[in-house]
């Protein structure tokens, strides 16, 4: 007997086994950097955020880093 060329059946399962496993990874990975990337953006917005205001604060007048009024200075 002469065997033909081609794939089993077996064989063709087995690659798409393997190919789906593969393409799972890639997906999850994908799903992984979209989540980081998002969290990066909303980073560098709350830190533009906290930047302007510290910005406003020292144009305002405010000395004191503690979050305390300094009463010696406003005083008479």
């Amino acid at each position: 007997m002469k065997r033909e060329q081609g794939f089993t059946i077996v064989e063709v399962i087995i690659a798409v086994l393997v190919l789906t496993v593969g393409i799972l990874g890639l997906v999850t990975s994908a799903a992984l950097v979209t989540r980081m990337i998002g969290r990066g953006q909303r980073s560098a917005v709350a830190a533009q955020y906290a930047q302007r205001r510290l910005e406003m604060l020292r144009a305002s007048g405010c000395k004191t880093q503690t979050g305390q009024l300094d009463l010696h200075e406003h005083a008479g």
